[in-house]
C-alpha cells in the first residue's frame, strides 16, 4: 500500500514516495525483491477525492490516472477501484487476511488514526 499527494516528478533530484511515479515504483521492486512477480499481482485504487478546488488542476484526478497507466504498462490487474468524489477515505488493511475496509469521511478526528488511543 502506498499513499501519494503529487502524480509525478521527472526531476531525480525529488524523486521522493510523495510523487505516485515514485511511489508505485518503489513499492513494485520491493515486492519483486521479496519474491513477487508481476503476473500474481493484483491492484485496487483507493482516493482521489478533491473535497474542493484547491488550485486549477486536478492533481486527485492525475493521481489515480498515473497510478491506473502503471498499472496498466506493467500488466498488473485492477481488480477493484473506490476513487474521486469530495470525501477522504480512511482505509483499513489487514496484511494478514488481505482484507480491505474503505469508510468515507467529511473528517478525521485524532482518535481515527491508528493505534487507538486507547492501544498506545
Amino acid at each position: 500500500m502506498n499513499l501519494y499527494q503529487l502524480p509525478i516528478t521527472k526531476d531525480p533530484r525529488r524523486a521522493t514516495a510523495c510523487y505516485g511515479n515514485v511511489a508505485i515504483l518503489a513499492l513494485l521492486r520491493m515486492l519483486k525483491e521479496h519474491g513477487s512477480q508481476d503476473k500474481h499481482l493484483e491492484a485496487q485504487i483507493l482516493g482521489g477525492a478533491n473535497p474542493g478546488q484547491i488550485s486549477g488542476r486536478d492533481v486527485s484526478r492525475d493521481n489515480c490516472l498515473v497510478a491506473r497507466k502503471i498499472l496498466l504498462k506493467k500488466r498488473i490487474p485492477i481488480v477493484s477501484e473506490d476513487t474521486g468524489g469530495r470525501r477522504g477515505r480512511k482505509v483499513v488493511f489487514r496484511t494478514d487476511t488481505s482484507e480491505l475496509m474503505v469508510m468515507k469521511v467529511a473528517q478525521l478526528r485524532k482518535s481515527d488514526w491508528y493505534p487507538y488511543p486507547e492501544r498506545r
